[in-house]
């Protein structure tokens, strides 16, 4: 199960009336900008969002590559994308993926963890640039506190993940409820089990066991089960 998460356009100013989206329009390639920065905390869902970004963009016939901040150390694109390639394609090369007229995507998980100084950042930034047709990254917050980095990335369509609401709190509950099952399940039954969920959930937030933004583990952990590589 999975339910994509708002956002908040940090480009716009907190004024403006549209500041915020939901994520699923990002499914649809068209809709993409050249550059995309998706900030989030460590239990927002960003690894979720991201790997099914992948599939969808798979799917739909791009080429989509998944790249974690800590795995980039080096400059040299093509070393890192040999080993990606390998890892995440059947029957496809570097030499074959550049030369395909299909579009490239490139997705970095946790860019905040990249290992490059900022000199070096800069070249590994036009290099990908250059590479590919559309570039999501996505980070920590603590990437604005680090201004140098944070500078780099300015020219960047800027995103937020924002916490779950009622709306989408709801529609979790009712995909993990009726999670296969979904065409036998009574109605009756299934809204008894989200309003005791909803009930249960809402306990625990207002405790403070758990944060609004853990709510997306949920999902995390059901969708572990499958590699959007396979």
């Amino acid at each position: 199960i999975f339910v994509f998460p708002d956002f908040k356009n940090i480009n716009k100013k907190y004024e403006e009336v549209n500041n915020s989206i939901n994520s699923e329009y990002l499914k649809n390639p068209n809709n993409l900008n050249k550059e995309m920065l998706i900030i989030g905390d460590d239990q927002s869902g960003k690894t979720s969002l991201i790997k099914t970004l992948y599939y969808q963009y798979f799917q739909s016939d791009y080429l989509p590559v998944l790249c974690n901040g800590d795995n980039i150390n080096k400059t040299d694109l093509k070393k890192i994308l040999q080993k990606l390639i390998k890892t995440q394609y059947a029957n496809l090369d570097y030499e074959k993926y550049i030369e395909s007229k299909k579009s490239r995507i490139l997705l970095i998980d946790d860019f905040d963890k990249l290992k490059l100084n900022t000199k070096f950042l800069s070249v590994f930034l036009d290099k990908i640039t250059t590479n590919f047709e559309h570039i999501i990254i996505f980070c920590n917050p603590t990437i604005k506190y680090d201004e140098q980095i944070y500078f780099k990335l300015s020219n960047f369509t800027q995103y937020e993940i924002l916490p779950f609401g009622h709306i989408l709190r709801d529609e979790l509950i009712d995909k993990w409820n009726s999670i296969g099952q979904e065409e036998t399940i009574n109605s009756n039954e299934l809204q008894r089990l989200n309003n005791e969920s909803t009930r249960n959930v809402n306990a625990i937030i207002r405790k403070n066991i758990v944060p609004r933004s853990e709510e997306r583990r949920v999902g995390k952990e059901c969708r572990s089960r499958w590699s959007p590589y396979h």
